[in-house]
């Protein structure tokens, strides 16, 4: 009687086998990473969402739309004046309307949230993390941690994706000259004042001053309130990765405009972004910390401005501040929509409606519905 002879694999048939699980790998593995993008996308848009509802609960309040960045103290009694920086953002002062109530009245409001005793008064609040500024799709998210100057004091940073606009103002900062940066009001009358300011705006944001719907002529589902943008590389601070910003471009700083517009139509706006890519390129004073703190009421931090198109191909960097090299690139003159999603970038119009910009958008059509009350007429096919 014959045994039976149990017959194995060939080797070659192993290969076949594992050659077809390595392809269906292969065909799966890219629907499984736009599934969990299509996710974290739709997480993203949420989260617009619910800045749009506080912030129109905000004006239903308070009759009008928070300020970009407020006025506080640095110091009991305002001595040495005004805190002049680090003062508080759109999002700080929408907490109590985004489900925030007790970090909302954790913040006393009087002082930054910065430095001196401001820093030590609010550092608890200001250095929560909040899940609804940040997008999902950023991955550097998370990750950093940054040395705070005042007591050597290893402080995580509280990210933030989502920034409020500031329309086509390029930001003529504290060193360059009258400008909203500038233009500090001053109630107490301890300095004086600031003639010559020009303390506007053409966003729906603004340092120092609060606009509301009745100052939106352009119309409300036609005009970008907040847009999406990445925060800075948590490791590399000398490396021009796209999510990075570069200060100190005094080439830049004479094409500082109230209106960004007008300086596309005469050629200067190329001239200024070509001046920030090529300190970018040169790896010239790169700023990593963009984006990390969401209670500073600063461009870059909070804000951003509807200059250059999302996720721009030509202009690979996320902000661009004219003045002060080395330093932070808060109040920089250009400061950027960015996105990992493919294509562009979610922003919310300032009737609370969310749109996907694609990165393809004109810039005279991206400026256009940037500004409130520019007697724009933009269909809503454009972009």
């Amino acid at each position: 009687m014959r045994s039976r002879i149990h017959r194995g694999f060939t080797l070659i048939e192993l290969l076949v086998v594992i050659a077809i699980i390595a392809v269906l790998i292969a065909l799966l593995l890219p629907a499984v990473q736009a599934a969990r993008e299509a996710a974290r996308r739709s997480q993203c848009i949420n989260n617009l969402k619910q800045i749009g509802l506080a912030m129109h609960n905000y004006h239903q309040t308070n009759d009008t739309f928070p300020q970009g960045h407020s006025q506080a103290a640095s110091q009991v009694g305002y001595s040495g004046a005004y805190a002049g920086w680090t003062e508080w953002s759109a999002q700080a002062e929408m907490l109590g309307f985004l489900e925030q109530t007790p970090l909302y009245n954790s913040i006393n409001f009087s002082f930054c949230s910065g430095y001196n005793y401001g820093f030590f008064c609010n550092s608890s609040a200001v250095f929560t993390k909040i899940n609804s500024f940040v997008c999902p799709s950023d991955n550097s998210n998370g990750n950093a941690k940054f040395i705070a100057s005042w007591g050597n004091l290893s402080i995580p940073p509280g990210n933030n994706n989502y920034r409020a606009s500031f329309g086509t103002t390029s930001l003529a900062g504290w060193n360059n000259g009258p400008g909203y940066g500038a233009c500090q009001p001053d109630p107490l009358n301890i300095n004086g004042g600031q003639p010559g300011c020009l303390p506007y705006s053409t966003g729906v944001f603004c340092y120092w001053v609060s606009y509301g719907i009745r100052d939106i002529t352009d119309g409300t589902s036609n005009t970008v309130a907040f847009g999406e943008s990445l925060v800075g590389d948590p490791v590399v601070s000398n490396n021009s990765k796209r999510n990075n910003s570069v200060t100190g471009v005094t080439a830049a700083a004479t094409y500082d405009a109230q209106d960004a517009t007008n300086q596309l139509a005469n050629g200067n706006l190329v001239l200024a972004l070509q001046a920030c890519t090529a300190a970018f390129k040169s790896n010239s004073n790169i700023a990593n910390d963009n984006g990390t703190k969401w209670a500073w009421g600063a461009v870059s931090m909070s804000g951003f401005q509807t200059i250059v198109p999302p996720n721009s191909s030509t202009y690979q960097w996320n902000s661009c501040r004219s003045n002060c090299g080395g330093c932070s690139p808060d109040d920089a003159s250009y400061s950027n929509a960015q996105s990992n999603h493919a294509g562009g970038c979610n922003f919310l119009m300032a009737d609370g409606s969310v749109r996907f910009i694609k990165s393809t958008i004109s810039f005279s059509t991206y400026l256009a519905i940037g500004t409130r009350a520019n007697n724009e007429t933009v269909s809503a096919d454009s972009y």
